[in-house]
């Protein structure tokens, strides 16, 4: 494990960390890892801190924290295309289509951002300690990491539409198209949002620290930061899958027929079979990354401890459908 003061700083800004005995029934998947094949490149970040990153078709976009900037990368260069200052520690960052959105953890606020030149259109003030950001049918979805809210945002408003409860210190969330699934790292837990109705329901998350989330298509996925597990949900909720994968696993992507999760604690991106969590491949990048973003034919992670962002272009065995 890397040296627990780094991690401990890195991630103090999302958990409070109690630690207490496990008692939870897992079905851990036996694997060998094979390194993969699979070329990586590293690039400048233009800023420091950054967990999340997004793609418009054409740029990553990457929100540096600590560095207080968000900056613009070709994603087919690498090059910087773009810095732009955002005070008030840039964590989360989405793209709706028209628009780049960025959450301020110390400002209590979202920005709505020109995606040609960086300007700032709008400030949305939000509750507690703003994080990861998700662009869904026309609206902005923020997690409060300190208000322990999820708040909904129309795209062409500048105030909150929405404000749902959900667990302690949420991390990250994803959509199956119905509902927001919202890991809560604190509490140990999944809140369910149904979006057309606003219902909430809240389910255990079978580990310990819930952070990632994705959507495979039939099935919800989270990761568990700290019992280094990942689960797979029902759209009811029902528990129907828990494997063991890494130390502080955390961002995962649905792509080309399998899951990726990013291992914190081993700066690695694992590539997981759907049917029974068998790790298949591992892929290394920079130091200390939590979030994941894939554009269509490499994937993006940033490093939250480097002020890099790796790419990872997997190999052909590694996009075979399962």
């Amino acid at each position: 494990m890397k040296s627990m003061i780094l991690k401990t700083a890195l991630f103090a800004l999302l958990l409070t960390v109690e630690i207490c005995s496990m008692s939870i029934q897992q079905v851990f998947s036996q694997n060998t890892v094979t390194p993969s094949s699979e070329q990586t490149t590293n690039y400048t970040a233009g800023g420091a801190g950054a967990e999340f990153a997004v793609f418009d078709g054409a740029y990553v976009w990457i929100a540096n924290q600590f560095g207080n900037n968000v900056t613009k990368i070709n994603s087919s260069t690498g090059s910087v295309a773009g810095n732009y200052e955002i005070t008030g520690n840039p964590l989360g960052i989405a793209y709706d289509g028209r628009y780049i959105w960025v959450s301020r953890y110390a400002s209590d606020d979202v920005v709505k951002m020109d995606v040609n030149n960086g300007a700032v259109l709008a400030t949305v003030r939000v509750n507690r300690g703003p994080g990861f950001l998700l662009a869904k049918d026309g609206h902005i979805w923020v997690v409060n990491r300190i208000a322990n809210t999820v708040q909904k945002i129309p795209v062409d408003a500048a105030t909150v539409s929405a404000t749902y409860k959900v667990g302690k210190k949420p991390a990250m969330m994803e959509t199956d198209g119905t509902n927001i699934w919202v890991a809560n790292s604190k509490s140990h837990s999944v809140t369910r949002i149904n979006i057309a109705s606003g219902e909430t329901a809240t389910f255990a998350s079978g580990g310990k620290g819930a952070f990632g989330v994705a959507f495979d298509g039939t099935g919800i996925w989270v990761s568990n930061f700290f019992s280094g597990n990942i689960v797979k949900f029902s759209a009811s909720g029902n528990l129907i899958g828990n494997y063991k994968i890494g130390d502080g696993v955390a961002g995962m992507y649905y792509a080309q027929g399998y899951m990726w999760i990013v291992a914190n604690g081993e700066s690695l991106v694992y590539r997981v079979r759907l049917s029974d969590g068998s790790i298949l491949s591992s892929h290394t990048v920079s130091a200390s990354p939590y979030g994941l973003l894939y554009d269509g034919r490499k994937f993006w992670v940033p490093s939250s401890g480097s002020g890099k962002i790796s790419v990872v272009t997997p190999m052909p065995a590694d996009i075979q459908t399962n």
